[in-house]
C-alpha cells in the first residue's frame, strides 16, 4: 500500500480557487498504478470558506428610504449568518444617518432582518413612520440627518435585487413592500400603493444562507466511470454543529476504492469544489489530505483483515 499525505505545503493555488487545490509530485519512477485503486483516508481542516462574496454575487441588496433616495448597499466579503446581515444593514443605514434617536438615546432601525426557526425561513420587517408616530415614541432624527419625518405614513422599501442574495435569504427579486415612494416639491413625500402599517413578509423558499451544501473531492488520477466527473473520489458535509473557524475531521467509515488511470501519472492533484464541482476558496491553509493506493493483489491480502469496510464503487470486494 501506498500512502499520500498532502498539506499546506502542496497548496497550489488557482484563479478559481484559494487553498483548495493540492499537488504531488511523484519521484522518477514512482507514479506507476497499474491495476491500482485510490481511496480517500482521511481529511482534517478548518471551516473556513466565505458565504457572502463579490464572486458568488450574493452581496448586495437596495433600499428605499423614507425620503425617496435609494441606497445599494454592498457587503464585504465573509461568512455571515442573518443576525450579521442585520448588524451590517444597520451599519449602512447608521453611516446614512437612516435612524431615530428615542428619548433615552438609543437608535431606531425600520427595517429588521431575523430568522424564525419553526418555520425554517427569514422574516423581513419594514415600519413605517410620520410625525404622529414620532411624537407618540418620542423619536427625533439624529444629529446630521438630510431627510425630515413624513407628515404622511411611510414604510421604507427593502429591495431584493436580480443577484444570488434573493437565495441568501430566500425571497423573490421584487421590493417589499411593492411599492413606490414620490417626492413632491417642497415637502410632500407619499408612497403607492398606500401602506397603513408594519409590513411583514417571509421567505417563500428556503434560505440557503450558504451557497455551498456539501464537498466534493477529486484525484486526477482517479478513474471514475460511475460519475460524470471522472476524478471524483468523495463528497462531504461539514460535521454538524462546526462553527465558522472551527476545525473537522472527515474519516470515511468505509473506504471507496476508485480504479486509478492505467498509465503513468508525473503528479497527483486533489481538488475541493462545492456540490456542483465549482471551485471554493478557503480562508485557512491548515489542511492534511491522506490517500491510501491499493493494488488489486493488495486488496486481497487484506480481505480477512478488513471484512466489511472496504468497497470500491459502492460494491464489496471481499
Amino acid at each position: 500500500m501506498r500512502t499520500i499525505v498532502l498539506n499546506s505545503t502542496d497548496i497550489v493555488n488557482t484563479s478559481g480557487g484559494l487553498n483548495s487545490t493540492f499537488a504531488f509530485t511523484f519521484p522518477p519512477g514512482l507514479g506507476k498504478f497499474k491495476g491500482a485503486k485510490v481511496a480517500l483516508v482521511g481529511l482534517s481542516t478548518y471551516y473556513s470558506e466565505f458565504n457572502i462574496t463579490a464572486v458568488n454575487n450574493n452581496n448586495r441588496f437596495s433600499y428605499t428610504w423614507v425620503d425617496g433616495t435609494s441606497h445599494t448597499a454592498v457587503i464585504p466579503d465573509g461568512f455571515y449568518i442573518v443576525d450579521d446581515l442585520q448588524t451590517y444593514f444597520q451599519f449602512v443605514m447608521k453611516q446614512n444617518t437612516h435612524y431615530l434617536m428615542d428619548n433615552v438615546g438609543n437608535l431606531v432601525f425600520l427595517f429588521l432582518l431575523s430568522t424564525d426557526p419553526t418555520q425554517y425561513s427569514v422574516m423581513l420587517n419594514c415600519f413605517g413612520i410620520d410625525t404622529s408616530v414620532a411624537t407618540a415614541q418620542k423619536w427625533t432624527l439624529p444629529s446630521g440627518a438630510s431627510w425630515a419625518i413624513p407628515t404622511t405614513y411611510i414604510v421604507p422599501i427593502f429591495t431584493v435585487l436580480s443577484n444570488a442574495f434573493a437565495s441568501v435569504i430566500g425571497f423573490a427579486s421584487s421590493n417589499y413592500p411593492n411599492a413606490t415612494i414620490t417626492y413632491t416639491a417642497p415637502f410632500t413625500r407619499s408612497e403607492s400603493p398606500l401602506c397603513s402599517s408594519t409590513q411583514s413578509f417571509t421567505s417563500s423558499v428556503a434560505p440557503q444562507v450558504s451557497p455551498t451544501s456539501s464537498y466534493n473531492i477529486l484525484c486526477n488520477i482517479a478513474n471514475n466511470k460511475y460519475n460524470l466527473q471522472s476524478t471524483f473520489i468523495y463528497n462531504y458535509l461539514v460535521q454538524a454543529g462546526t462553527v465558522f473557524g472551527g476545525g473537522y475531521n472527515i474519516a470515511p467509515p468505509q473506504l471507496i476504492w476508485i480504479p486509478v488511470q492505467d498509465k503513468e501519472q508525473q503528479s497527483c492533484t486533489v481538488r475541493i469544489t462545492d456540490q456542483n464541482f465549482k471551485p471554493v476558496s478557503w480562508q485557512d491553509t491548515d489542511t492534511s489530505i491522506t490517500l491510501a493506493i491499493l493494488t488489486d493483489e493488495e486488496l486481497l491480502e487484506l480481505q480477512g483483515n478488513t471484512a466489511g469496510v472496504m468497497s470500491y464503487i459502492g460494491k464489496s470486494v471481499m
